[in-house]
C-alpha cells in the first residue's frame, strides 16, 4: 500500500471533531514557529492571500462544487433486520457448500 493510499485509509477513521483537533495543533505549532523566526511577519499580505486560495481550490472544490463529492452519511444506522438475515442466509449457503470432510 502506498503512502496516500495508507494515509487515506487513516484519515477515513478520524471524525470531524479529531480534524478540528488536528486544525487546532497546526495553528499552535505556527504559532510557535512564528515565534521562534519573527521575520516571517514581514511577509507580505498579497503574498499570503494567493497562498490560501492556491491551497484552499481543491478542498472547497471536492467538498461544495463537485457533484457527489462524498458518500451519503451512514453513520449511526442500526442494522436492519433483512442485513441480518441477508448475512445468516450467507453463512448457511457457505455452510452447505463446504466439504463435509474438511470438518
Amino acid at each position: 500500500m502506498g503512502l496516500w493510499s495508507n494515509m487515506n485509509v487513516r484519515i477515513k477513521k478520524m471524525d470531524v471533531m479529531d480534524i478540528g483537533l488536528v486544525k487546532w495543533s497546526v495553528l499552535f505549532f505556527t504559532i510557535i514557529i512564528v515565534k521562534l523566526f519573527p521575520q516571517l511577519l514581514r511577509i507580505n499580505y498579497s503574498v499570503l492571500i494567493v497562498l490560501v486560495l492556491v491551497c484552499g481550490i481543491r478542498p472547497l472544490f471536492k467538498s461544495w462544487i463537485k457533484k457527489q463529492a462524498c458518500p451519503p452519511y451512514r453513520g449511526g444506522q442500526a442494522l436492519s433486520i433483512s442485513t441480518i438475515t441477508n448475512y445468516a442466509d450467507l453463512s448457511l449457503i457457505k455452510a452447505d457448500k463446504m466439504d463435509k470432510s474438511s470438518y
